[in-house]
C-alpha cells in the first residue's frame, strides 16, 4: 500500500467518524425520553444613565411604603443608596434620572410618580424560584 492511499483511507475514516458524530447529535431524543437541553446564559449589558448630582438629590428622601416599610433613599456622589425597612443599603444603578435597578437586577424603581410627582413605585422579585414580582408604591414623608 503507497502512501498516498493510507492518507486517503485515514482521511476517509475521520470524515465518517465525523459525520456520524455530527448525525448522532442531530437525532431527536427517543419517545418518552427526557430531553436534556444546554444551559444558555445572555448577559446583556444596559448603558447606565450619566446621573447627575442634581438628579439624584431629586430622589433623596424617606418614603412611607403602603406595606408600612420604610425606604430611605440618599444620594452619594453619583451613587444612590436605598435602605428599605432599616435591612441594609442597596446600591441603585440610574437608568434615567427617575428609574433606577439594582445591581443584581431583583429590584426597580420609578420616582416621581403620581399627580404630585412624589410618589415612587417599588418592584421587587420577592422568590427567586417563582419569578412573581411585587409592586410597592409610597409616598415622600420627608425630605
Amino acid at each position: 500500500m503507497n502512501t498516498s492511499s493510507v492518507l486517503f483511507t485515514v482521511a476517509a475514516a475521520a470524515a465518517f467518524a465525523a459525520c456520524c458524530n455530527a448525525g448522532a447529535q442531530a437525532l431527536p431524543a427517543a419517545p418518552g425520553a427526557q430531553a436534556v437541553l444546554p444551559e444558555i446564559r445572555i448577559a446583556a449589558s444596559m448603558p447606565l444613565y450619566p446621573i447627575r448630582m442634581r438628579e439624584a438629590r431629586a430622589v433623596r428622601g424617606v418614603y412611607a411604603m403602603s406595606n408600612g416599610w420604610t425606604m430611605e433613599v440618599r444620594p452619594d456622589w453619583k451613587k444612590v443608596y436605598a435602605d428599605i425597612d432599616r435591612r441594609g443599603e442597596v446600591e441603585l444603578l440610574p437608568l434615567s434620572a427617575d428609574r433606577f435597578v439594582s445591581a443584581d437586577g431583583r429590584m426597580a424603581m420609578e420616582f416621581n410618580v403620581g399627580a404630585q410627582g412624589d410618589e415612587v413605585v417599588l418592584r421587587y422579585i420577592a422568590n427567586a424560584a417563582t419569578a412573581q414580582v411585587v409592586e410597592v408604591r409610597s409616598t415622600l414623608a420627608s425630605r
